[in-house]
């Protein structure tokens, strides 16, 4: 079984959002999005009361809920072994779930029919109660009419038995993984998972009881305690006939003390056996997701459904095993809900189950990257986007602007001048802070910008100041959705004349270094290494140059950086970049009105 769809109105930073779940999917977008308030919806209404955080008014839209507001969170269920509710009563019988019927369009039908796939609804609903101020909640089965109020129902609500929820096996990695206890039996789920493998192991605990009740070295029996110990007997002597005598233990003596003492311990190397909190976040990190391994496993080997919410799965852990953890979350749970700022977690799964989520003004969406599965007949820009460089796009999508180059090597010289420019940036924010670089093939800016912009907002295109670079930018402007800004560098120039205008307070001592740096060229002048930029080798024509050259690039960075005048322009012209995107005025910023649009900000760089 597994979540098809989601529904959220009211909550925290969501006020309406409707989302398509897939038995793998991978939520990805820059902080602060919801990512995390999707898990939490998902745990409101599927998961175990134990796990869910006690509401609040600030997990109300705004925070000042008025007595009709609502949190509303519906999840629809699918993947029932047939689409015969007759055969599944614990779900469809009187005083149970509403049958419905999911079609390959996605919606929800009342009947049965070709290609529909049988599946219910769980709703959520709270409200603030204004007059005992706390937060009030009923989980039910919901119908297909949102116009009723779950707390205005007489009596036609359904609430939804927790029996069936544990059945449905809906489990979650929390972010907020901080415990130590979490592999002992102070934990429910452990406690659970132990008893659902083989049972308690009875035995052992009692004698580990008995042990601790007539330890064979008695501490009140030391020497050092005698004259202490020995008074407190008199005294109790005296003062009641059959007076207990004092004894120190370590546990209350019973068989639940045991238990709750019993904590996680981990020896490695012939080392001492120390507590997990002792070891540091990332055992606790991985102990907590192995468990949860565990758990599916378990349940699968009784035919029981095992749905797994990961919340940044790679948190605390080394990146060389984020990509097999997920990995066995993926081939152990029948439906994998991940959250993650990896890309190393986000490509273990296929381009169609990653979803980008946005958040406008409190509308939320989570769009697939790849709405279908390529083709033999897949373009090379569409393989490069999707297969080979899926990794650094998805992680440009993550940040808060997403920067669109014109070429290859304008992605290659920006990471460089980020680099310089980030330590020293005062006026703004770093770029790599603000800006998600895509690497954008060689003429391909159009191309990406059109596949990237249906998924999210705020995406930046930056083109040359030549004749083509005027071209994509009339391109640019007539896709539907455009860019929201395109930033084009001065007329004539491309990438590699901004790094020579950068280049040109050292003078004479940056040309001598890197003469030096690149002994086999002949460096007269900047201007003829600006040149030599521009040019690709070519062995047809014995033509020789560093466009492609990333050690030649790299030296010209450690000069850009090495020297106060050119790192200060390398630092400005990152800084007019950020200042166009978030709209603040900067010197170095013209604004084209001319072929600016009410969608598409149009805007030159000038040195």
């Amino acid at each position: 079984m597994h979540i098809t769809r989601l529904r959220i109105s009211g909550f925290r930073g969501i006020q309406e959002a409707d989302i398509r779940l897939a038995e793998q999917s991978v939520l990805v977008g820059p902080n602060g999005c919801g990512k995390s308030t999707l898990i939490d919806a998902i745990s409101l209404a599927l998961g175990r009361m134990k796990m869910v955080r006690s509401l609040t008014e600030h997990d109300f839209t705004g925070s000042d809920p008025a007595a009709a507001a609502r949190i509303k969170i519906i999840v629809t269920i699918a993947g029932f072994a047939s689409d015969d509710p007759d055969q599944h009563d614990t779900w469809f019988r009187a005083e149970r779930a509403v049958p419905k019927w999911l079609g390959k369009d996605g919606k929800e039908y009342a009947e049965a029919g070709a290609d529909r796939k049988l599946c219910a609804n769980v709703g959520f609903c709270a409200r603030f109660d204004r007059d005992e101020l706390e937060v009030v909640s009923v989980r039910y089965f919901h119908d297909d009419d949102d116009a009723i109020d779950p707390f205005n129902d007489d009596g036609g609500l359904v609430q939804v038995p927790p029996r069936l929820l544990n059945d449905l096996g809906f489990f979650v990695l929390p972010a907020r993984r901080d415990w130590d206890a979490v592999a002992s039996f102070n934990s429910d789920l452990f406690r659970r998972t132990v008893s659902n493998l083989a049972g308690i192991p009875a035995d052992e605990i009692l004698i580990q009881r008995d042990a601790l009740r007539n330890p064979e070295v008695k501490i009140e029996a030391s020497e050092k305690l005698a004259v202490l110990v020995t008074g407190l007997n008199e005294r109790l002597a005296r003062l009641a006939p059959n007076a207990p005598k004092f004894q120190l233990r370590v546990t209350a003596g019973d068989s639940e003390a045991v238990l709750q003492s019993l904590l996680p311990h981990y020896a490695g190397h012939g080392g001492p056996s120390l507590p997990a909190a002792r070891h540091g976040a990332g055992l606790v990190s991985l102990q907590s997701l192995l468990l949860l391994l565990e758990v599916g496993r378990v349940r699968l080997a009784k035919g029981l459904p095992f749905i797994l919410a990961l919340e940044e799965p790679e948190l605390h852990l080394s990146p060389g095993i984020h990509g097999r953890l997920v990995a066995e979350a993926l081939a152990t749970a029948d439906q994998v809900i991940c959250t993650t700022h990896s890309p190393d977690v986000a490509r273990v799964f296929p381009a169609t189950s990653a979803l980008i989520v946005t958040n406008e003004v409190g509308h939320l969406a989570a769009r697939p990257f790849l709405a279908q599965p390529l083709t033999n007949a897949a373009s090379n820009n569409e393989r490069k986007l999707y297969l080979q460089n899926r990794a650094r796009v998805v992680s440009a999508l993550m940040h808060s602007f997403v920067l669109i180059p014109e070429g290859r090597f304008d992605t290659e010289w920006l990471a460089r001048f980020a680099d310089v420019a980030d330590p020293h940036t005062t006026h703004t924010s770093p770029f790599s802070a603000v800006f998600g670089v895509v690497p954008t093939e060689n003429a391909a800016v159009a191309f990406t910008t059109e596949r990237l912009t249906p998924l999210r907002s705020r995406i930046v295109a930056m083109v040359d100041g030549d004749a083509p670079g005027d071209g994509y930018v009339t391109t640019l402007k007539a896709l539907t959705p455009p860019p929201s800004l395109v930033i084009q560098l001065p007329a004539g120039w491309t990438i590699e004349d901004v790094v020579r205008w950068m280049l040109d307070p050292g003078g004479a001592a940056a040309l001598a270094t890197l003469s030096a740096a690149l002994p086999g060229f002949a460096l007269a002048s900047l201007d003829a290494l600006r040149d030599l930029l521009k040019t690709s080798n070519n062995r047809g024509t014995n033509t020789v140059g560093l466009k492609e050259d990333v050690l030649a690039h790299d030296a010209i960075a450690g000069v850009l950086d090495g020297i106060p005048d050119c790192r200060a322009r390398v630092v400005a012209f990152c800084e007019a970049f950020v200042s166009a995107a978030i709209g603040a005025n900067n010197a170095q910023i013209i604004q084209d009105a001319a072929r600016s649009t009410a969608a598409v900000k149009v805007v030159r760089f000038t040195p």
